[in-house]
């Protein structure tokens, strides 16, 4: 028999086909997040898992077209769990959700953006052996709440491993990890926590922090531009049809208001052990402002109205454009909602010049005459490519 399991907080089902029978591993590998089994849906699955045999299933994502996959049980599982994501803000578009780590430390979330190979889900799992609450080890849907604060929602998911963990890891780690009662396949175990904050819950986000890894000296916090962090969550940000406008609004504020900071680390328990000491108290209180709350807008891709630039022709900003600056950089986004663009120094002396109508010639000669040692023609071809751009982008309106 068809069965459809029901997340809270999600329109649409789980499909599983005839003879599948998940759910003791889903209430392992989800603890946190409630849901119900039912005979019929009233609205199409984002993902189906069907029986192929012994422990095999044929799994389709029904969000992102992605192409059926042949899994075992609990790998068929984490596939569903990362469409999950892409279902959770389809239905709750108040949030952006952001490739990241999140575990609450002193009340606030320290948000560790996705880098490859930097080690985010091991140092996750050894601030949560120590008792820190994990919101999230992979996606992290952040929202402006009520009062304008930027908080972060817990998915009620247990954190997840890739085995077998490396020898380097200390033995009490690796002894924690065999030890945990957790589902695992050989290839990743989930981590079952006694205090998995489940989903829905929110805290306040506190800071960012990107990691890299440095085997040959100890933990160390540094500062980082904020441009470096905006750069690294637009990168990390994979909702798609979020209007740019509040995608930069957001992403802002959280790069010109919470702390950035850069962690090197060799060793993950104690660069678990130096978050923990840095943020158990948080000097600041937590930043707000009514004037951002509410829910994020939707791109309106089909009227972007974009234009082609030609010589002799004067343009301008579009007087809706949105801006914004972090650190050196300064961000747009067209009013439609369908792109950031990040405009170094020079750009963004072309976009000043583009608040009364000019034309390409012009912004080359006012540059000619800035960099007298760089070749014309070099200057020229630069102009032009960028004024295409800010064309096709919907930045600029012809006058």
């Amino acid at each position: 028999m068809t069965e459809f399991i029901c997340f809270d907080q999600i329109n649409a089902p789980l499909r599983l086909g005839d003879g599948v029978d998940l759910s003791d591993l889903l209430l392992r590998v989800l603890p946190g997040w409630p849901f119900t089994s039912r005979e019929g849906a009233s609205a199409p699955p984002f993902f189906e898992i069907e029986t192929e045999g012994a422990n095999r299933y044929l799994c389709r994502n029904l969000i992102t077209d992605a192409a059926p996959r042949r899994l075992d049980a609990l790998n068929a599982v984490c596939d569903m769990v990362a469409a999950m994501s892409f279902a959770l803000i389809d239905s709750q578009p108040e949030h952006l959700c952001l490739h990241a780590g999140a575990v609450e430390i002193g009340g606030r979330l320290v948000i560790i953006p996705n880098a490859r190979r930097a080690g985010k889900s091991t140092l996750t799992a050894c601030l949560a052996r120590d008792g820190h609450p994990v919101f999230t080890d992979d996606t992290l849907p952040v929202r402006f709440d009520a009062m304008g604060r930027l908080v972060g929602r817990a998915g009620g998911i247990s954190p997840r491993l890739r085995l077998p963990l490396p020898d380097t890891l200390d033995h009490a780690f690796r002894s924690w990890v065999a030890a945990n009662p957790g589902p695992d396949n050989g290839q990743y175990k989930y981590l079952s926590l006694p205090d998995l904050p489940p989903s829905g819950r929110t805290a306040p986000l506190g800071a960012i922090v990107l990691l890299e890894r440095s085997e040959a000296q100890p933990p160390s916090l540094s500062p980082v531009a904020p441009e470096t962090a905006m750069d690294t969550l637009l990168f990390q940000n994979f909702t798609r049809e979020v209007h740019s406008v509040d995608v930069l609004k957001l992403l802002a504020r959280m790069t010109t208001t919470l702390p950035v900071l850069r962690l090197r680390y060799g060793e993950a328990p104690q660069a678990a052990d130096l978050l923990a000491q840095s943020f158990n108290v948080w000097p600041d209180p937590v930043p707000s402002d009514p004037v951002l709350a509410g829910a994020l807008a939707r791109a309106d891709l089909d009227t972007m109205p974009a234009i082609a630039v030609t010589a002799g022709e004067t343009y301008r900003q579009r007087p809706d454009a949105a801006m914004a600056d972090v650190g050196d950089a300064l961000y747009l986004s067209d009013p439609e909602g369908g792109g950031i663009h990040r405009l170094n120094l020079v750009s963004q002396a072309i976009w000043t010049l583009l608040e009364h109508p000019i034309s390409p010639e012009q912004i080359r000669d006012v540059l000619v005459e800035a960099f007298p040692d760089t070749n014309p023609d070099r200057i020229g071809a630069d102009v032009t490519e960028f004024m295409a751009g800010l064309g096709a982008a919907g930045l600029i309106d012809s006058v």
